[in-house]
């Protein structure tokens, strides 16, 4: 085992890792750590989730400006070039949706979101970056920043619920 301090959003936090694992996470942060060699050199990242949000109705929705198809390949490709993207996701427009809640046992499903809201979340990327600082370039550098919202929000991980995803 080996300490290894990490850049987390401007502060130095402290975790321990075991350098043979490839994933692990930082200790009581809930961020995952990937451990990488390259030169010699140990690499921290963590996970964000980028979240797109637009105020687009679902005309909008279904016929994006021109060249917002072209712009959103292109910064897929770097951000896959660049290592940095696990998923990403388009979601349908919300008069699609279906939301479900049980109350006192009883299921209740509604047509459509589950708050009446101005914006729709749209999709999301899940980047694998070494912080806060990078995230927030990323999402700046997507092409919805210049007309909707992109939403940063660090993964929560290490959680018992997840095991089972090994």
């Amino acid at each position: 085992m080996r300490e290894l301090g990490v850049e987390a959003g401007g502060k130095m936090a402290r975790a321990v890792v075991t350098l043979h694992e490839k994933m692990g996470t930082a200790a009581g942060s809930g961020h995952i750590l990937a451990i990488g060699l390259a030169d010699g050199q140990l690499e921290a990242t963590m996970r964000y989730a980028l979240l797109i949000y637009s105020p687009s109705d679902a005309r909008g929705y279904a016929a994006p400006a021109s060249g917002a198809i072209n712009d959103m390949v292109a910064y897929t490709r770097a951000a896959t070039d660049a290592g940095v993207l696990v998923a990403a996701e388009q979601l349908t427009h919300t008069d699609s949706a279906t939301s479900v809640r049980v109350r006192g046992g009883d299921l209740l499903l509604t047509d459509g979101p589950f708050m009446e809201t101005k914006e729709h979340l749209l999709g999301f990327f899940l980047l694998d970056v070494p912080g806060l600082d990078t995230a927030l370039e990323w999402a700046a550098r997507m092409p919805p920043a210049a007309y909707g919202t992109v939403e940063v929000r660090a993964a929560q991980t290490g959680q018992p619920w997840q095991a089972v995803l090994d």
